[in-house]
Formats: structure tokens, C-alpha cells, sequence
């Protein structure tokens, strides 16, 4: 198997909820769970752009969540990484650790594709909860034998 296939099917598999923005089309992909955990359906985020997500964002995150993507964008830092509160269907928050990174570039050098994961870090966890969920994550991934981590 070539190395993009195994890693697509990876993703696709992948216990983690995930995302992909193409910047030039301002189209998102991801896996059910980056929504579902959250309470949405789906087919409420299909074809629309990240501002369908980062409208859900809390106001008082909603800068730091910019900034840090800002950096990637500018290629100040190769990493997205920021944790947030995000609104769930039933109008509460949960934090959510957010990574990506830029998977393509365009030929004048700009980034063009980005992908990430997110982690839902709980109702009430704070933003030093990062670790602790990407331990429990990968504990309950492994004693399920999901080779597809």
C-alpha cells in the first residue's frame, strides 16, 4: 500500500475527529466526529467554509483561535495549535484542543490545504486538560485494538 493511501485510511478510520480546509475554495471536510460531538448533525456543516465552525467559537477564544491560524497562514509557525470553547447544540461549551498543520502548498509558496485534529477536552476541562485527553484517547483506542489510532 502506498504511503498516501495507508495514511488516508488512517484518517478515515482514525479515532480522532479530524478536519480538512482547502483555503482557496474555503471548503472544510472532516469526519462526523468533529460535530457529532457537539450534538450537531452533519449535513448542518456540509459544503460550508470554516466560518460555520468558528461562528460557534466563544467569544472570548474566538481571537486566540485566529491568531494562532494567522501564524500558520503567514508561516510564522508550522503548527496550528489552540484550545477553545466551542458551542454544543444544547448551547453549552466544550473545550476543544484543536491541532493542524499545512499538508500542500500552492506553487508561490502559500499554504493551500491545512488538516488537524480536535480533541473534546469536556465541559468544564480548561485548557490544561490537553495531555490528560490525548492519554485517556489513546488508552481507550488501544484497549479497543483500533489499529487505525
Amino acid at each position: 500500500m502506498e504511503n498516501r493511501d495507508y495514511f488516508n485510511k488512517l484518517l478515515f478510520n482514525s479515532v480522532f475527529a479530524w478536519w480538512q480546509w482547502d483555503i482557496s475554495t474555503n471548503k472544510v471536510v472532516f469526519n462526523n466526529l468533529k460535530v457529532t460531538m457537539l450534538g450537531y448533525d452533519p449535513a448542518d456543516f456540509a459544503n460550508k467554509g470554516y466560518q460555520a465552525f468558528t461562528d460557534l467559537l466563544h467569544p472570548d477564544d474566538y481571537g486566540k483561535a485566529m491568531s494562532a491560524m494567522m501564524k500558520v497562514l503567514k508561516k510564522e509557525t508550522a503548527l496550528y495549535q489552540v484550545d477553545y470553547r466551542i458551542r454544543s447544540v444544547s448551547s453549552g461549551y466544550h473545550w476543544y484542543m484543536d491541532r493542524g498543520t499545512v499538508i500542500q502548498y500552492k506553487t508561490d509558496g502559500s499554504p493551500a490545504v491545512l488538516r488537524g485534529i480536535v480533541i473534546d477536552l469536556g465541559k468544564a476541562a480548561g485548557s490544561g486538560a490537553s495531555i490528560d485527553a490525548i492519554v485517556a484517547l489513546l488508552d481507550r483506542s488501544a484497549s479497543a485494538g483500533n489499529e487505525f489510532m
